[in-house]
């Protein structure tokens, strides 16, 4: 059995924005800084057709992140974007 302490995740609040051509959707959701994912994104309702991209936007050490993001989660790009950024 292994007898280290569990770190407890630690998550912040930011903005799932998804591009669409007629229109962004801005909606709240929040970053687990230790495992880089998106959790509990608010889902709304929207009659959008022609979605373009995704991304949030999140502060980290006072700085305002824009991280791409597809399908609910963070691309390896924007992974990477929050890794360095946590670093720092």
């Amino acid at each position: 059995m292994n007898n280290q302490a569990i770190k407890p995740s630690k998550l912040v609040s930011a903005i799932y924005v998804s591009e669409w051509e007629e229109g962004d959707i801005y909606t709240s959701c929040l970053v687990d800084t230790d495992t880089l994912t998106i959790t509990d994104v608010e889902v709304v309702e929207s009659a959008n057709e022609h979605h373009e991209s995704d991304y949030i936007e999140v502060c980290v050490g006072g700085k305002k992140l824009m991280l791409d993001a597809e399908d609910g989660q963070l691309t390896e790009a924007g992974k990477e974007a929050l890794r360095r950024s946590l670093q720092q």
